[in-house]
C-alpha cells in the first residue's frame, strides 16, 4: 500500500484523470492472495466465496446470518426490506401465541 500511495503522490499530473493515475500507480505484484498456514508461501489467486481454490482450502469461507437471510454477497445492504410475516411460508407450524403480533 505504501508503494502504491508513494507512486501516486509522485504522479501529480493535471492532464490525466484520477482513475487513470490510480490504476497506473498500482504495483504490478499487488494481487489477491493468501499465505500458507506458516506464512512462508504466498498463493496469488482471485478471492472467491465458494470454490475449489487453494486459499479456500486453507481458509474456508462461511456464511453469515445476514447471507442466510438473503443478503447478497456484496454486503452492501444497509437496511433489509421488511415484509409482512406469513406463517404459511415456513416449514414449521407456529402456535397461536407465536403467530400473534408482538
Amino acid at each position: 500500500m505504501d508503494e502504491w500511495v508513494t507512486a501516486l503522490k509522485g504522479n501529480a499530473s493535471d492532464d490525466e484523470s484520477i482513475r487513470r493515475q490510480i490504476r497506473e500507480a498500482k504495483p504490478h505484484d499487488l494481487v489477491d492472495a493468501c499465505f500458507t498456514n506458516n506464512g512462508t508461501v504466498k498463493i496469488a489467486e482471485t478471492q472467491v466465496y465458494k470454490g475449489a481454490t487453494q486459499c479456500n482450502a486453507l481458509y474456508p469461507a462461511f456464511s453469515t446470518p445476514r447471507m442466510v437471510a438473503g443478503e447478497p454477497l456484496a454486503n452492501d445492504v444497509l437496511k433489509c426490506h421488511l415484509k409482512r410475516r406469513r406463517p404459511v411460508e415456513y416449514r414449521v407450524r407456529f402456535t397461536p401465541a407465536e403467530e400473534a403480533p408482538g
